[in-house]
């Protein structure tokens, strides 16, 4: 299963190359760990359509998080619109997360 390296251990950011290598999200240990999380709440879209980059600024402070947003909820952009309700790790749960890999 792939997991950072350990250059990477230190780093604060969760950019989708530093956990998945290439294309193969099923050999992903943080995606594994994320999909096997109840520990979940909504955020419901009321502005921001269309930009899960806002979306993630919104609710974890960090645009880069956008990526995370999307594969939890299994959409692509074009889907979130008004009303949409998205379901997201909270921020310290998905920092204990990333930090035990």
């Amino acid at each position: 299963m792939f997991t950072r390296q350990s250059t990477y251990l230190k780093t604060n950011k969760v950019s989708s190359e530093l956990f998945i290598q290439g294309t193969d999200y099923n050999n992903a240990e943080l995606l594994y760990k994320i999909d096997h999380t109840e520990d979940r709440e909504t955020y419901r879209v009321t502005k921001y359509e269309r930009r899960i980059d806002l979306i993630a600024e919104d609710i974890y402070g960090d645009k880069s998080y956008y990526w995370l947003l999307l594969y939890m909820n299994k959409i692509n952009n074009n889907n979130i619109v008004r009303n949409t309700e998205l379901s997201y790790i909270p921020l310290n749960r998905l920092t204990a997360i990333i930090n035990n890999l």
